[in-house]
């Protein structure tokens, strides 16, 4: 099953740019500093937030669990390719520009597939937000705000949506026990995020947001096992034109979005 309580991060795009997705990342990591291991990757900064930060994720003697993995696509594979050399034991994608963006994305997306087949480590995304879980402080997404700790887990295709809820939730006074943006779905799937939340103590409510499902038999099997046990929720995005043009929209602010380092 996957962890999503890491004892050590490592952001690999970590700047210092202001208004950057990775400066936004390094910001929210170390939200949680008291709770895990922050390291930073950037071979051309000698510190960032005041912290030394390595050229290789293979430079850091220690173990890694997680690694958030926020620059340009096409050097993904390289960076991706340390990552499981090192034995990390987890890796968020946040970049963007792989199947979503036809021909050249996908044969990116088939590299990286070819890396993490049969390794033990485990890739979430790409082309995702992040995820949030405020009972421990972890937040490996760019987010300006971080949510307020509850009992809704909140699981999403679109990270643009995460983002528009996120903002609402502080108005509303909502608070999350986790939220996920789980992007293209190359390993992880959403099958096992539910299964995590399944027996996660702190979710007691679902909601799903979905534009496509993989594995769709094995999708409805835990869905009605676990809504036994706790409601879920799913919204489906790109029924109607309107809503194929709307999701649409949703990919395109996030490509705009992702100028990454």
């Amino acid at each position: 099953m996957i962890n999503l309580n890491p004892k050590s991060v490592a952001l690999i795009g970590a700047n210092s740019k202001q208004g950057s997705v990775g400066l936004g990342l390094a910001q929210n990591l170390l939200l949680g500093k008291t709770k895990r291991k922050i390291y930073f990757v950037n071979p051309f900064q000698k510190k960032i937030l005041g912290i030394k930060t390595f050229g290789n994720i293979t430079e850091i003697k220690n173990k890694i669990d997680l690694a958030v993995i926020a620059i340009n696509a096409k050097i993904v594979p390289d960076v991706l390719n340390d990552c499981v050399k090192k034995g990390v034991k987890e890796a968020i994608i946040i970049s963007s520009g792989f199947g979503e963006l036809g021909k050249s994305g996908e044969i990116l997306g088939q590299k990286i597939e070819k890396i993490i087949k049969n390794k033990k480590t485990r890739l979430i995304g790409p082309n995702c937000l992040g995820i949030i879980r405020p009972s421990i402080k972890l937040n490996t997404t760019f987010a300006p705000i971080t949510p307020k700790q509850g009992e809704i887990a909140f699981l999403s295709q679109s990270g643009a949506l995460i983002d528009a809820v996120i903002d609402k939730s502080i108005y509303e006074n909502l608070g999350f026990s986790t939220i996920v943006s789980y992007g293209n779905e190359m390993d992880v799937n959403l099958n096992e995020f539910l299964e995590f939340l399944e027996k996660d103590k702190e979710t007691k409510t679902i909601i799903i947001y979905l534009e496509g499902i993989k594995k769709a038999r094995e999708f409805f099997k835990t869905a009605k096992r676990i809504s036994t046990k706790k409601p879920i929720i799913i919204l489906k995005g790109g029924r109607t034109k309107k809503g194929k043009t709307a999701a649409k929209s949703l990919l395109v602010f996030l490509l705009k979005f992702f100028w990454l380092f």
